[in-house]
């Protein structure tokens, strides 16, 4: 995936809770007070994932703005995933042109003020207006997944898995699309194009990674999932991980 380095970035206590974190990732427990996640950041970094577990407490709006400004100032992607869009729709734009949002159908129902039955016959108008509202690639998760980027290109991946419907599997996404924009800021790709390529990168292998645990060890839970994307890195390194090759345009 290309992403060297791997920090952890949470509120006090909650690593106390998990079972444990790999050895290649590094933790930081922000100081208390106002501004303790930004504070926690390390001095560089090259994309940052916000939102699986965060929760939505009303500091949460401040911290994403803060967190974004961060983001902006240092010309770093932004993804955001499950708490921290529900964040983003307290927020409104946050004026960042580098971010990848992946709502679920819910999440997007909520972001675009529509039914998710609007959505489910037509989602090409509501995702496109909201790419461009908030300048952010947008991947809309489903059994269809639609992709979005702020000029209204759309690509569309069509691939229904079951293992890929369960808990977990949102966030997974969300890591392997913030790990591939990590590599994609050593190459000469704009941000915005890198957004688009990642995202389309991220379905697509963890599509891979669902067809080949289906395949060899038939239902497994969101970690199996996991444990099989060595193998779509080794399948995909002859294309780069840069997304293109994988994505269809749809008019």
């Amino acid at each position: 995936s290309r992403a060297g380095l791997v920090h952890a970035v949470s509120d006090a206590g909650v690593f106390a809770s998990l079972p444990g974190l790999p050895p290649e990732v590094l933790r930081h427990d922000p100081p208390a007070g106002a501004g303790g996640l930004v504070a926690a950041l390390p001095a560089r970094f090259d994309a940052l994932g916000v939102g699986p577990g965060w929760g939505r407490g009303e500091a949460r709006v401040a911290d994403l703005r803060a967190l974004a400004a961060r983001c902006r100032e240092l010309g770093v992607p932004l993804v955001l995933d499950a708490e921290g869009l529900h964040s983003l729709g307290r927020t409104g734009p946050l004026q960042h042109a580098g971010m990848v949002l992946t709502p679920h159908a819910g999440e997007m129902a909520a972001l675009a003020g529509c039914p998710p039955e609007e959505l489910a016959q037509e989602p090409r108008p509501a995702l496109a207006s909201l790419a461009k509202h908030h300048g952010a690639v947008i991947l809309f998760k489903g059994a269809v997944t639609w992709i979005v980027d702020p000029t209204g290109q759309f690509s569309v991946y069509d691939g229904a898995n079951p293992l890929l419907a369960q808990a977990g599997s949102g966030d997974i996404l969300a890591g392997i699309i913030v790990a591939v924009l990590a590599g994609l800021r050593r190459t000469e790709m704009s941000v915005e194009a890198a957004c688009l390529a990642a995202a389309c990168a991220g379905c697509l292998c963890l599509a891979r990674a669902g067809q080949i645990a289906w395949r060899n060890h038939g239902w497994v839970a969101a970690s199996g999932v996991v444990a099989m994307l060595p193998a779509v890195w080794a399948e995909a390194a002859p294309a780069g991980l840069r997304g293109t090759e994988f994505a269809e345009e749809v008019p």
